[in-house]
C-alpha cells in the first residue's frame, strides 16, 4: 500500500510575458549522442553531436523541431575551427 500527503499553497499569480521556454539541454544532449551512435559513429563524434544538439535545442525558443542534421554539423564543425561554442542563428 501507498501512503503520501498532498500539500497546497497560496500565491498571487504573476504574468510573466518575456519568459521564454527552452528544452532542457541534458535530453537533447542524449538524444544527440544516441542519434550519431544509431547512425554508426564511433564515441567522439557521438559526444561532439550531443554536445551541438544541447547547446542548439538551449538556444532555440519554442519550436525545437527545426533542428536538423545539418545544423548539428554545423556547429560540430564551426567548434572544430575553433569559432566558439554559441549556436549561432
Amino acid at each position: 500500500m501507498l501512503t503520501g500527503s498532498v500539500g497546497h499553497a497560496s500565491a498571487p499569480f504573476v504574468s510573466a510575458p518575456n519568459v521564454l521556454q527552452t528544452a532542457r539541454p541534458w535530453h537533447s544532449t542524449h538524444f544527440g549522442i544516441l542519434a550519431a551512435i544509431l547512425k554508426g559513429h564511433d564515441l567522439q563524434t557521438a559526444v561532439e553531436w550531443g554536445a551541438a544538439h544541447g547547446i542548439l535545442v538551449q538556444e532555440t525558443p519554442g519550436d525545437t523541431t527545426t533542428i536538423d542534421e545539418r545544423a548539428v554539423l554545423s556547429e560540430v564543425k564551426r567548434v572544430h575551427a575553433n569559432e566558439g561554442v554559441k549556436a549561432q542563428r
